[in-house]
Parts: structure tokens; C-alpha cells; sequence
């Protein structure tokens, strides 16, 4: 994982757009959830992209531990709440996630 100082200069650069009134783009804020979301392993989006659409994902780390890719459920908001994702989609995107780990080590 990047420090906080390398992840808020990635953050500056990269200038991020709200693409809805959902996106987080405050830098202070941005810092925080990326915090959370590596400690509990695994990112939620409701909204933030697209209104309508909520998806979760877990990161796929070559043998180095770096993130290369990641693995993702997305559907249309109406159909589950963030909870319901989590519940649902998460044990199987971390057996997914396992098992490609076992292959690229």
C-alpha cells in the first residue's frame, strides 16, 4: 500500500471528477475511504460513478502483494442495498479471489 502522503499526491494529479452528485472528490475524504476500504479489503461504489449502479470488488495482488487488477459485482441500485452486497457477493468474489492467488503464486 501506497503511504498517505504518495496516495494524496496520486489524488492531486489525478484532479478526480464527480461524475455524480454521489462522487466523493474532497481529498481529506477520498484519503479516508481508500484507509477503509483497505482495511476491511475490499471497495464498495454506491452511485458514485453512475446513479443507478452499486457495485463491490476485491483486489487481485500479484506475488509482490501489489494490486494488478481487481474482481467486481456491479447492479442496479434498486436491486440490493449495500448490505445485500456484501452479503451476497462477497464470500464469492474473495473464493474467486483465493483461488487466483494460488494460480499467480
Amino acid at each position: 500500500m501506497q503511504t498517505p502522503e504518495r496516495q494524496r499526491n496520486i489524488l492531486e494529479a489525478s484532479r478526480p471528477v464527480a461524475r455524480t452528485e454521489k462522487t466523493i472528490t474532497d481529498m481529506d475524504a477520498l484519503l479516508v475511504e481508500i484507509g477503509v476500504t483497505a482495511h476491511r479489503g475490499y471497495a464498495l461504489i454506491n452511485q458514485e460513478v453512475e446513479i443507478g449502479l452499486r457495485s463491490i470488488a476485491v483486489p487481485l495482488k500479484n506475488v509482490r502483494g501489489q494490486t494488478i487488477a481487481a474482481l467486481n459485482v456491479g447492479l442496479a441500485a434498486s436491486m440490493a442495498t449495500m448490505g445485500d452486497l456484501v452479503e451476497r457477493y462477497l464470500p464469492a468474489l474473495v473464493a474467486v479471489q483465493r483461488e487466483l492467488a494460488r494460480m499467480l503464486a
